[in-house]
């Protein structure tokens, strides 16, 4: 499911982890759980915006993009419940804050 790019690496651990409890099968996990990457661009914006809102004293911080980067993608992933695939997140945080 990975590398169809139905899940990310840290919904596996979950899926993983419900699959020992349970015994289900990932897809029927993923299915019911609501567990689907986000792929969709437009909506991973979104995200990243409103991580971006709520911590407007952080955005302004330079010279510290690595931090800033780290704080927004937990803050998108709180955002998303961490269904957004974490490449585009990241390319779309690293744009923002390059400007």
């Amino acid at each position: 499911m990975m590398k169809e790019g139905t899940i990310s690496g840290k919904i596996a651990k979950d899926v993983f982890e419900e699959m020992y409890r349970t015994g289900e099968l990932p897809k029927k996990i993923v299915r019911d759980k609501g567990w689907v990457q986000i792929l969709d661009e437009g909506e991973i914006e979104k995200a990243v915006e409103k991580a971006m809102e709520s911590n407007p004293k952080q955005w302004r911080i330079t010279g510290r993009q690595g931090k800033a980067l780290r704080l927004f993608r937990r803050r998108s992933d709180e955002a998303d419940q961490r269904k957004a695939n974490p490449k585009l997140v990241n390319d779309l945080l690293g744009k923002k804050l390059r400007g």
